[in-house]
């Protein structure tokens, strides 16, 4: 049986990183932006897809969804955008 892959925390304020978005595999588009935090969920909004991206799904744009916080703290948010 293979080990649980322990989760390294990458942010260490996530206040900082409201409005900013994130590449995850949850949104239809594969980009959401951080728009809220609790102690407990993280609420995401749907953002356009990159050009050659799964573009089919920008009708999802503005959707929100919600995911575990103590996994938005193990993200890489993208620097540029």
């Amino acid at each position: 049986m293979r080990p649980i892959t322990p989760r390294i925390q990458i942010v260490d304020d996530l206040k900082e990183c409201i409005g900013k978005i994130v590449s995850t595999n949850v949104s239809p588009t594969l980009r959401a932006r951080l728009v809220h935090f609790n102690r407990d969920l993280s609420t995401f909004e749907v953002t356009e897809a990159d050009e050659g991206g799964p573009v089919k799904y920008n009708t999802a744009v503005g959707q929100t969804f919600q995911m575990p916080t103590q996994m938005v703290v193990t993200m890489k948010f993208l620097e540029n955008d």
